[in-house]
């Protein structure tokens, strides 16, 4: 009986560090990949304008900006959806095939997008 009782909670423990060992796992790729533009480039703001506010605006200024200076762009925007659930946006746009973004990611399957492809 002790024996049994004994297996048991062997079996609950290497269980329980399994879960936990691939929960942290988990954890650190998510936390990399949130991390991965910081890495690679340099940080900028857009300033605080009614108009900057305007996908339909802004994206095309981008857009013209990274073109004419040849450089990539990579924003992440945090917020809240409508249901108050967080999310994570991350914008990329290639105008170039210059970049050590990728180098940041690992793919399953398919290939990585090329500059003509995220515009």
């Amino acid at each position: 009986m002790l024996k049994r009782i004994l297996i048991i909670l062997l079996a609950a423990l290497v269980g329980i560090s399994f879960f936990s060992a691939f929960h942290t796992a988990d954890l650190t790729e998510y936390q990399r990949l949130q991390e991965a533009p910081l890495h690679v480039g340099t940080s900028f703001t857009i300033p605080v304008h009614p108009i900057l506010d305007d996908p339909d605006v802004l994206l095309p200024a981008l857009e013209h900006a990274a073109s004419q200076n040849h450089i990539n762009l990579f924003r992440t925007s945090v917020g809240y959806d409508v249901n108050d659930e967080p999310y994570t946006l991350h914008f990329v746009l290639l105008a170039t095939d210059q970049t050590a973004f990728f180098s940041e990611f690992r793919l399953k399957d398919g290939r990585f997008l090329n500059p003509t492809e995220t515009k």
